[in-house]
This record gives structure tokens, sequence and C-alpha cells, in this order.
């Protein structure tokens, strides 16, 4: 039997964007494997709208939108074996759970921003300028020219400690012992003891709850 277990996956989730997950596995019994999870997924308010900037050539950005959220997670659980795939193109189920901490990565909006200034004479000279995107200030839509890059300022991004917790039921399958793969879909529930700031006109939020689904490649050693 073998011992050890490498996983390397993606996912997709119910706010529209997905993931990359890696887990570490080990034989507890036959049946049941402790597992170390680790997934970076990206996170979106279900009231996010995404508009054309007025351009020749439009960029789109998220109307409303103050922060772009990333969840690290990393947490340990078990996978429990429910059918077994005995013999070669066979499949078996099994039962997921995992708890861990989440760690939300904030990174702010930032956009690119026409600038109209008028001398004395009445002469107007404009520029496009790069502005952390503030909705009560940039309220005229004709100046917003779309996101700036996504590097622009990304150190500004800040941090924010949860936990979360995960159930799951995933399906294994392949031709060969050493590697398998795995469908995989179940729910995900992220909680943050101090509220995340994603819109600007919305609440705070401290629960995140996301239905998933995800391919899996994985090697037995």
């Amino acid at each position: 039997m073998y011992r050890k277990q490498l996983q390397f996956g993606i996912n997709m989730n119910s706010t529209g964007i997905g993931g990359l997950n890696f887990r570490k596995g080990w034989h507890k019994t036959d049946q049941v494997k402790n597992i170390l999870d680790i997934e970076l997924a990206r996170v979106r308010d279900p009231k996010e709208t995404r508009v054309y900037g007025a351009s020749e050539n439009p960029q789109r950005y998220t109307y409303d939108r103050i922060n772009m959220a990333f969840f690290l997670r990393t947490g340990v659980g078990r996978s429990i074996r429910i059918t077994e795939r005995s013999y070669k193109n066979a499949i078996s189920l099994y039962f997921n759970y995992n708890v861990g901490f989440t760690t939300a990565i904030l990174k702010p909006i930032y956009i690119d921003y026409l600038v109209i200034e008028y001398d004395n004479n009445g002469l107007g000279n404009s520029y496009v300028t790069q502005v952390r995107y503030n909705p009560a200030i940039h309220t005229n839509p004709q100046n917003i020219l779309g996101n700036s890059s996504f590097f622009y300022n990304i150190s500004n991004s800040t941090m924010k400690l949860g936990g979360y917790g995960r159930g799951s039921l995933s399906v294994q399958f392949g031709q060969y012992p050493e590697e398998f793969h795995l469908i995989e879909a179940g729910c995900t529930l992220d909680f943050f003891p101090n509220p995340l700031p994603l819109m600007a006109n919305r609440p705070e939020r401290s629960l995140f709850f996301v239905l998933f689904i995800g391919y899996t490649f994985g090697l037995n050693k």
C-alpha cells in the first residue's frame, strides 16, 4: 500500500473565480488519510459588476469595488474512502473535510483617471494619473478609463486573519496505481473576526460561503 500522496489541483467557485491548491496526504488507516491542505483562491463579492471605462480602447473595472480579495487557506483534515477503486479504470468515492486558517490578502483598487485642469484663460489641460479608487470622489464615469496595472502599488496590500472549514465529495479514477485524477465538489465557509471591506457602499463582510468544483492530479508514493 502506498503511504503518501501529493495532489495538485485547480477549482472554480460560485463567485465566478477559482483557485489553486496543493495537498499532501498520508495514510492513518487503509481507509482514512490525513491531509495537509494549502490553497490560494480569488473570492468576489456577489454584487461586483464589471463595466467599461471611457476611452478609445476601454479597460474594464468593477464599479464600487475598493479591494480585491485573495484567500490563502492553510489547514489540516481527513479524506475517508467510501468505495474502493479495486481494479484498473474503476472509480472510488471519498468524503473530505478540512479546517484551518485563512489569510485574506486585500489588494487596493487603483484606476487610470482622467484629470482636466483649466488655467486663468479657460484653457484646459488633461492628463491621466493612477489614483486609488474612491466611488465617493470619482463619481464621473467619463473620467474613469479603467483599472490600473494589477501590480501598481501592490505593496499597499493588507492582510487579515480568519479561519475556514470545508466539506466535499471526490471521485478518484486513473489507469495506473502510481497516479490518479480527482473530480471534487463541495463547499467552503470562511470567517473573519475583523470584517473585510470589499465594496464601498455595502457592509463589510465577516462570512464567505462558496460552492466549488475542481480537478486534481495526484501521485501515490
